[in-house]
């Protein structure tokens, strides 16, 4: 396969793998602080305050994600 195909097959399979961590992390660190599940942004019942916050940790993570796995990537 061509070098190209193979670093961006590589990269696409970093991304998952490091945004995959990073719900875990999320997800966990959510419950460690605030003792409770992470908002359901469905649910109507849930503040507007507890869903920005939620929204903004969790695109910062997958932001985050992104950048460490293509950092990674391009270190190969």
């Amino acid at each position: 396969m061509d070098k190209v195909i193979v670093n961006k097959m590589y990269t696409a399979v970093a991304n998952v793998l490091f945004a995959t961590v990073g719900e875990f992390l999320i997800h966990r660190g959510w419950e460690a602080v605030t003792h409770t599940a992470p908002p359901d942004i469905k649910d109507p019942d849930t503040s507007v305050k507890r869903l920005a916050t939620w929204l903004a940790l969790s695109a910062a993570t997958a932001a985050a994600a992104s950048v460490i796995a293509s950092r990674t990537t391009l270190k190969k």
